[in-house]
């Protein structure tokens, strides 16, 4: 099982990066802030540099509006 943290483009926005368990595709963190809201929340795209992603929460499906700059395996327990 992988986790990987990917990166927004920065816009001057609160939210920068997710977090997410690479096996169920949930939002394990959220930052550096809306922790609160983003987490949990099940991936529902690919996860591609240049690409946004779009996710389903609480809120319903929504579509994060900063582009994915860069992906990162942070944990690999294979």
């Amino acid at each position: 099982m992988a986790t990987i943290k990917v990166n927004f483009e920065d816009q001057g926005q609160d939210l920068l990066y997710f977090v997410i368990d690479s096996t169920s595709l949930v939002v394990t963190e959220a930052g550096p802030f809306h922790n609160d809201i983003y987490k949990d929340s099940q991936v529902k795209s690919q996860v591609i540099e240049g690409r946004y992603i779009t996710i389903n929460n609480q809120y319903g499906i929504q579509q994060i509006k900063y582009p994915i700059i860069k992906i990162d395996v942070i944990n690999d327990k294979n």
